[in-house]
C-alpha cells in the first residue's frame, strides 16, 4: 500500500518520521514566551487523524500522520468523489456515525489491517466520515510548509467543502480566544459537551511539517500522551497469562508503568501475552510475529491518566488504543 508521497508520485522517503504532517503539543508544555492571544479555538474530537488527499488527476485516498494510507474509508472518499471534490490537502479526524470505541474505530481504519471486516467493524466503516479543520494545497504539502496563516487556510477549506455532504455540516468551526480566562472557559465547555478536549491555533503561525509547538496545541479533559512500549508485566492469580501492565518510555530516560485500560477485554490480553512469549519461545518467527497487532514492543499507545503527579508521573495511567499513526512516543 502507497504512503502519501507515493500517492503523488513522489519517492516514498521524501519526508519520514516526524516530518510528515504539523503536530499539537499540549499547551502546558509550550513556552510561555511563545504563546500569545488572541488564539483560535476549536473541539478536539477524539477520533483517528485523517489526510483527505485529492490528487491533481482525481485520485483520492485518506492516510494517516505517518503517512500511511488509511484503510477502510471508501465512505469518505466516495463521498469526496461524487462531489467533486478539488485537489489539495484536507485535514480533520476520521469518525464514525456507529457509536464505538477509539480503539474499534483505530482498528477499523488501520493501515496494517488484513483481516476482513466482521459486521460491527463493518458497520462503522459504511458510516465512516472526515470532521475537518485546516486545507494545505497539494504544492505546499509537498514542500512540507504552508506560509498562509490559519484564518486564510480556514477561509480555503470552507470555500473548497461548501455544500459538500458531510463535509460542510461536519467542519469542525472555530472561535476567537482573547485571554486565558476564555480559554479556560472554552475548554470546559468543550468537555462538558463530551469532548475531548479543545486545540488553540497561533493567528499568525503558517504550517509546517514536523513542527510541534506553539503553532497548534491541545488542552484535554485528562493528561494524554502518546508513549512507546518497552516492556510489559503478566498478572497474577486469575489474571495469570494475560498481560496486566505496559512499559512506556518517559521523561528524561524514565520509563512509566500503565494498565490496560478501555477497550481491552481479556481476551485481548491474554492473546497480547500469548504472542510475546511465543516470540521469546521462537526468536527464529521474531520478524513476522513482530508485526501482529497484539505485540506491542516498540509501538506507540495512548496513555491517559488523571493529572501529571507532583513525581512527574502520570496519576492512574491507563493504555488506551495502539497509536498506529504513530512511529515515535512523545518521548
Amino acid at each position: 500500500m502507497a504512503n502519501v508521497f507515493e500517492f503523488l508520485k513522489l519517492p516514498p522517503n521524501h519526508r519520514t518520521g516526524n516530518k510528515i504532517v504539523q503536530l499539537v503539543k499540549h499547551y502546558k508544555e509550550v513556552p510561555a514566551s511563545k504563546k500569545g492571544f488572541p488564539l483560535i479555538g476549536q473541539v478536539k474530537k477524539d477520533g483517528v487523524y485523517g489526510m483527505l488527499v485529492v490528487a491533481d488527476d482525481g485520485r483520492i485516498a485518506v492516510f494517516g500522520r505517518t503517512g500511511k494510507e488509511l484503510t477502510s474509508c471508501a465512505a469518505i472518499i466516495n463521498n469526496a468523489w461524487v462531489n467533486s471534490l478539488q485537489a489539495g490537502v484536507y485535514i480533520g479526524e476520521v469518525l464514525s456515525f456507529y457509536k464505538c470505541s477509539l480503539e474499534q474505530l483505530s482498528g477499523v481504519v488501520n493501515p496494517s489491517r488484513v483481516n476482513e471486516l466482521d459486521e460491527t467493524q463493518a458497520s462503522i466503516s459504511v458510516n465512516l466520515f472526515i470532521a475537518l479543520h485546516d486545507h494545505i494545497t497539494l504544492p505546499e504539502f509537498i514542500s512540507g510548509q504552508s506560509k498562509a496563516a490559519y484564518p486564510e487556510r480556514e477561509s480555503r477549506l470552507i470555500h473548497a467543502i461548501d455544500g459538500i455532504p458531510f463535509l460542510s455540516e461536519h467542519r469542525i468551526s472555530s472561535v476567537k480566544i482573547y485571554d486565558e480566562s476564555s480559554m479556560g472557559s472554552f475548554t470546559k465547555l468543550c468537555i462538558d459537551s463530551d469532548e475531548e478536549g479543545a486545540v488553540y491555533k497561533h493567528m499568525t503561525a503558517p504550517w509546517v511539517a514536523g513542527h510541534k509547538g506553539f503553532h497548534a496545541m491541545k488542552e484535554v479533559m485528562r493528561v494524554d500522551y502518546d508513549l512507546e512500549c518497552v516492556g510489559y508485566e503478566e498478572g497474577e492469580g486469575k489474571y495469570a497469562g494475560k498481560v496486566a501492565n505496559l512499559t512506556f518510555k518517559w521523561r528524561d530516560g524514565q520509563t512509566l508503568k500503565a494498565m490496560l485500560g478501555k477497550g481491552w477485554t481479556h481476551d485481548a490480553a491474554e492473546d497480547m501475552f500469548n504472542i510475546i512469549k511465543s516470540i521469546e519461545r521462537h526468536p527464529d518467527a521474531t520478524p513476522m510475529l513482530k508485526k501482529h497487532n497484539r505485540y506491542p514492543i516498540g509501538k506507540v499507545y495512548r496513555v491517559k491518566g488523571l493529572a501529571d503527579s507532583s513525581l512527574g508521573k502520570i496519576r492512574l495511567p491507563k493504555v488506551e488504543e495502539h497509536r498506529h499513526d504513530k512511529d515515535k512516543g512523545d518521548y
